[in-house]
């Protein structure tokens, strides 16, 4: 029996990042001048900036279709007919924009929001179909994804989450709900601590 590799994990641990990240984001809402330096970027170099970013990100999402069977005539259908929905029917709506008449004009502007949307129409396609089409956990990926493929790999513990906690702590916040002596009960708190198994 061949052995399925876990997969691939592309997530930045810390949050440091995503902090400075909100902070300028911030900065550049609120101090004009920050902004304007972004404004002053060249279209070109914009667009190879979005056209490597997005290459990547579409690379990334397809590196998912390597846990199914793509053999699978099952598989095949679904993957076509999701692109296929998500190209027509927002070319549809984008034509047809008239003929959404709910009366409504808030039920109007949000049907034609989510019809717009390509993501939205083969995303919800692919998962619906994926999830009412009968098919086995070896054609669905989720073998792969699942337990089972995991622990044929790897038989070494993932380790305690108190040893990798730091990565996760918000030095002041931390320091301040420490001294709440219930966040350490909290799951999602950085000073939760997992109680040890006996």
């Amino acid at each position: 029996m061949s052995h399925i590799p876990p997969p691939p994990v592309h997530a930045v641990a810390s949050r440091f990042v995503y902090q400075v990240f909100a902070l300028m984001l911030i900065i550049c809402a609120i101090v004009g001048k920050f902004a304007a330096v972004f404004i002053t970027i060249p279209y070109p170099v914009l667009g190879g900036v979005q056209v490597l970013g997005f290459g990547m990100f579409i690379g990334l999402i397809m590196s998912n279709v390597q846990y199914i069977d793509i053999n699978s005539n099952r598989n095949l259908a679904i993957i076509g007919i999701a692109i296929m929905i998500g190209l027509m029917i927002p070319y549809w709506a984008s034509n047809n924009m008239d003929t959404i008449k709910t009366g409504i004009p808030e039920l109007d502007g949000f049907l034609k929001m989510i019809l717009s949307n390509p993501n939205l129409s083969g995303g919800f396609t692919a998962c619906f179909l994926d999830n009412t089409v009968p098919g086995t956990k070896k054609e669905r990926g989720l073998v792969g994804w699942g337990t089972e493929g995991i622990a044929e790999v790897s038989e070494e513990p993932l380790g305690d989450i108190e040893d990798t906690m730091e990565v996760y702590e918000i030095p002041v916040l931390t320091r301040v709900l420490e001294k709440i002596s219930f966040t350490r009960f909290i799951p999602f708190s950085p000073t939760f601590r997992r109680r040890k198994q006996k």
